[in-house]
């Protein structure tokens, strides 16, 4: 874990948010409908987090073990610009975004749930952990969120971003 400082200075390095799905974005329940569709539950105020970040120039990435039409359909009503699904080794296509795109461990951030998410997380200059995690993720985040996975956790990390980048005030100014 980071001090208030240390976080802050971590957090407006990111240019990579990079989410997992599944007790994420969801609360990691999966529904599957009578002819075997998933079905699932996103929370709009992680939504409307993620479109905030991406306003600022943070990009965003789903990076998920589980393929699903769902996760493909809110990725494109968000405008997310990567979009990686059932990647069984998380760690190996985020390490070729990051080659590619030339990003630094301290350029990219990471949440995630479960024990999937070790390899990805290791290269990641900041990681996040839902408060709903197995233990073993949350031992090894920066910053465990208030919030649980599909209910708000997401928007937890993005508002950190947008307060340490000195934006955040600017979304209230707008509601005025």
């Amino acid at each position: 874990m980071f001090n208030q400082q240390q976080l802050a200075e971590r957090l407006v390095r990111i240019s990579l948010l990079v989410l997992d799905v599944d007790g994420v974005l969801t609360d990691g329940s999966i529904f599957l409908d009578s002819h075997g569709h998933n079905i699932k539950r996103f929370y709009s105020h992680d939504g409307h987090g993620i479109k905030m970040v991406l306003e600022q120039g943070v990009k965003v990435m789903l990076l998920s073990a589980r393929k699903c039409s769902a996760t493909m359909k809110r990725a494109a009503e968000l405008n997310i610009p990567f979009v990686h699904l059932g990647e069984k080794v998380k760690r190996t296509q985020l390490y070729k975004h990051m080659q590619k795109h030339q990003l630094g461990s301290e350029a990219v951030a990471y949440m995630g749930d479960d024990l999937i998410d070790l390899g990805a997380m290791q290269l990641c200059g900041l990681v996040f952990a839902p408060a709903n995690a197995v233990e073993h993720i949350k031992q090894r985040a920066h910053y465990v969120t208030r919030l649980t996975g599909g209910n708000g956790a997401v928007r937890e990390c993005c508002d950190l971003i947008l307060k340490a980048r000195g934006v955040y005030e600017n979304y209230l100014e707008e509601s005025k």
